[in-house]
């Protein structure tokens, strides 16, 4: 797995404008997403547990804010309700808890496109992240 994640660093690294942290375990990828707004994704992938078919799936988690108050996380739970693709969750490594958009997609190792298709989510859940950062009164500089 860490070849899989280590090239697609190395593929997502030759994109202009894009800053990229590579490991054998994940990544970290920080993009333009609108009007100069910049936003980092962490991808990693993990088979999963109990799967015989030795299934893969990536987790990509962006950052949106800080959950420093009851109403914002109300907000949060009632925005999750429904939601298949991608979710937020709250990240209790500081304090106040963080709020990360997270996605899961499967990952077939075999998928010729597959460099293309996870460049495709890693830019859809950074915009979506921006988006949410933004109507939560967040900027850049306060993460």
């Amino acid at each position: 797995m860490g070849t899989i994640i280590q090239r697609l660093g190395h593929v997502i690294r030759s994109i202009k404008g894009i800053n990229v942290e590579a490991s054998p375990t994940g990544i970290l990828v920080n993009l333009p997403v609108a009007k100069g707004r910049r936003q980092t994704v962490k991808l990693t992938a993990a088979r999963v547990p109990g799967d015989s078919n030795g299934m893969i799936v990536a987790r990509l988690v962006s950052r949106v804010g800080f959950a420093d108050n009851h109403t914002l996380v109300r907000k949060l739970l009632e925005f999750n309700a429904g939601r298949q693709r991608y979710g937020l969750c709250l990240s209790m490594d500081c304090d106040p808890p963080a709020v990360d958009a997270v996605a899961c997609v499967p990952i077939d190792i075999y998928d010729e496109g597959l460099a293309s298709r996870l460049w495709q989510d890693i830019q859809e859940v950074g915009r979506w992240a921006d988006n949410l950062e933004r109507q939560l009164g967040g900027g850049d500089d306060d993460l």
